[in-house]
């Protein structure tokens, strides 16, 4: 009998979590969750990059030939360590492979999703559980940490999602500042580094605000002086080595991003400037909530990126933040000094976050982390810190009120009552009826399509249009989406960088000419270079002369792939003259029966702005040009490459008699002759005379 009370008992403290886990899940992916998974959340922008990335991760771990490697992933091709250009996701990637192993690629990023906001609910209230909260008031905590407001309205930036190792890192690193331990610092250190992993941003994010923890503890609390010589005397050379090794492994993780800062330069102040947070935007609530139609506001208020100024966590994080003040003010003797240390410690540090990256006008003390502040000049969406100042927000009031909830003098009926209004207002707050989504199954066609015709044959791929989504980034997505399904590096690219001058991301003119294309290429890059149009694409001609052909059509005949081969021999010809003449009529005009091979590796068009003709040169012996621009001969057609076609090509006689070599080549109009590029020609002597 006692077994099964303890039993139930245990059962009744879990129910809290489950139902803040489920009802978590039920709002913030009903999208989802309704559509059977057949919609993806919320848009195929950085939904479908960081699906890319947690790919490329999967496909490094089970495919032995992917083109791909560590922080090359086979986009922006040829440049290397284009990973670091973004999130690496790193820190969660075993998550999505434990998925991936039993689904397909974006529906083992649907459940990634929901499982990585599940893990930061359970970490949460781990962690309000260690400091022995109300296992109700521990969940409320855990929810608003998890599926409120600020985060489900970055949900469209997934890499934002993985911050469950923060929890875990403030445990531990608490407890060192409160009793130092060498088990303690090692602890601290692995999940601040598996932070930085997971999400860079928040590990940032986390670090940063963490020596604010330590700086103002140190403040509060003699004591943590007096504990922290004592055990840095002890264990001084367990401290330096684990410091230590955790520094190189920061190094490590940091070198590719180092790298990449010498290519692209650093992020101007001025683009920082523009998504730190305002005033207004801490009380900007998430669209279609509960209280967005009353402090809704113009989003011309917030350009250029609205979106980023959703902060408002609602009335009930206001309502314990006075509560929280008002106890620590009047209330004292409800706290024990370690929870009032603690309360007192995170509500500094929110004050000092939300007073360092406030714009008031032009003005932000930001600037100064920006230039002094390692690593603060690459993060640029700075409305991002709220995920860690409402964390330390959500443990100081959640502790505070649990508090009083145990012992306030009010009766017991009075504070259980409270704390239900409190909680049912904080649930129902973030509760958003408007979560955009999107029908996954045109996109995933699309890229099955460009996949089939990249297989054949490709060595590189490159996109020039797609008609599923004409926009530019979605463009690209199809691309790289494409590429890793067929295992094929493509030149296309879309990340949180463009690389400087990489016409391959097409941020300007998304439609190149298959040359431009293969000047992105290393020289010695040899290979099939496939472009990518929609059948259907009316300028395919003038995207891909003069060197592509017809390679292949995709199956439902949307897509088809223009190929040539790499190097370019675009300048060589082969030309044989049947009946060649040994003397001329002054100025006569004669036709000459030519046999002309295409031996290069491109397509002659005989049409277009810049169509390849027969011509000729009349050199005299003392090899002085007599006459350059020769009588042009069109072609009656397209001349593939290592076809022939037999012409009758016009030839004029010099004015002036006398011994001449008559040199027989072809030339591309506006672009070179082919002698002049290297091409044999055809020499004839010939004598002209006035008969």
């Amino acid at each position: 009998m006692n077994h099964l009370l303890v039993f139930y008992r245990r059962m009744i403290s879990f129910l809290p979590y489950g139902i803040g886990i489920v009802f978590g899940v039920l709002t913030t992916f009903y999208p989802t969750l309704i559509s059977r998974f057949s919609r993806l959340q919320p848009d195929p922008g950085d939904t479908r990059f960081v699906n890319y990335v947690l790919e490329h991760s999967f496909q490094l771990l089970v495919n032995k030939d992917y083109v791909g490697e560590l922080w090359s992933p086979p986009f922006f091709f040829p440049l290397k360590n284009v990973l670091a250009f973004s999130e690496n996701m790193f820190g969660s990637a075993p998550i999505y492979w434990l998925f991936r192993a039993l689904f397909d690629s974006v529906l083992a990023f649907q459940w990634w999703m929901i499982a990585v906001l599940t893990l930061c609910f359970v970490c949460f209230a781990l962690l309000m559980q260690h400091y022995k909260v109300n296992s109700w008031l521990s969940a409320f905590g855990a929810f608003l940490f998890t599926f409120g407001m600020p985060r489900v309205s970055q949900l469209g930036h997934q890499q934002l999602l993985p911050q469950f190792f923060t929890p875990l890192a403030f445990w531990f690193c608490w407890d060192f500042i409160r009793q130092p331990t060498n088990k303690r610092l090692i602890l601290t250190l692995l999940f601040i580094y598996f932070q930085l992993l997971a999400s860079v941003y928040l590990g940032w994010f986390l670090l940063f605000s963490l020596a604010f923890v330590f700086l103002v503890a140190w403040f509060l609390d003699k004591n943590i002086k007096q504990n922290l010589f004592e055990y840095l005397r002890k264990n001084y050379k367990v401290f330096i080595a684990a410091v230590l090794a955790w520094f190189i492994l920061i190094v490590g993780l940091f070198a590719p991003y180092l790298e990449t800062k010498k290519l692209i330069g650093g992020r101007p102040y001025s683009e920082v400037a523009d998504i730190l947070p305002k005033f207004t935007s801490w009380l900007r609530p998430a669209p279609g909530s509960l209280w967005w139609p009353l402090l809704s506001s113009q989003p011309e208020n917030f350009l250029p990126w609205p979106v980023e100024h959703h902060l408002f966590l609602g009335f009930a994080a206001v309502l314990l933040t006075g509560l929280s003040l008002y106890i620590l003010w009047r209330k004292k003797e409800l706290l024990t000094f370690e929870r009032e240390l603690l309360i007192k410690t995170c509500l500094v540090v929110v004050a000092i976050l939300f007073i360092l990256s406030l714009k008031i006008g032009h003005f932000s003390l930001w600037r100064t982390v920006y230039e002094i502040v390692p690593g603060g000049s690459a993060i640029r969406a700075v409305t991002r810190i709220s995920l860690v100042l409402y964390f330390y927000l959500l443990i100081a009031v959640i502790v505070c009120f649990d508090s009083y909830i145990k012992k306030a003098n009010q009766s017991r009926r009075w504070r259980v009552l409270l704390a239900g209004v409190v909680c049912l207002l904080g649930l129902s707050e973030q509760v958003t009826l408007s979560l955009m989504s999107y029908e996954k199954t045109p996109f995933t066609q699309v890229e099955l399509e460009m996949q089939e015709v990249m297989k054949k044959g490709c060595d590189v791929a490159y996109v020039s249009a797609t008609t599923a989504d004409p926009s530019f980034w979605s463009q690209q997505m199809f691309a790289m989406a494409a590429g890793i399904r067929a295992n094929v590096p493509v030149i296309n690219g879309y990340s949180g960088w463009t690389p400087p001058g990489y016409d391959g991301s097409m941020a300007n003119e998304p439609r190149k000419n298959l040359d431009q294309v293969a000047k992105l290429l290393p020289k010695n890059f040899k290979g099939q270079l496939c472009v990518i149009l929609p059948t259907a694409y009316t300028e395919a001609e003038s995207v891909v002369a003069p060197h592509g052909k017809i390679q292949y059509r995709s199956f439902a005949g949307n897509f088809t792939s223009y190929s040539a081969q790499l190097p370019f021999q675009i300048f060589a010809q082969a030309i044989e003259v049947l009946n060649p003449p040994n003397s001329l009529k002054l100025g006569s005009v004669v036709t000459l029966p030519v046999r002309v091979k295409n031996t290069s590796n491109f397509l002659w068009l005989a049409r277009g702005l810049k169509p390849v003709r027969f011509a000729y040169h009349w050199i005299g012996l003392d090899g002085k040009v007599a006459v350059w621009d020769g009588e042009r001969t069109e072609l009656p057609l397209e001349v593939s490459p290592q076809e022939s076609i037999l012409l009758s090509a016009k030839i004029k006689a010099p004015d002036v008699p006398g011994k001449y070599i008559l040199r027989l080549t072809m030339v591309q109009e506006g672009v070179a002759w082919f002698d002049d590029k290297g091409a044999k020609t055809e020499d004839l002597a010939v004598n002209v005379a006035a008969q």
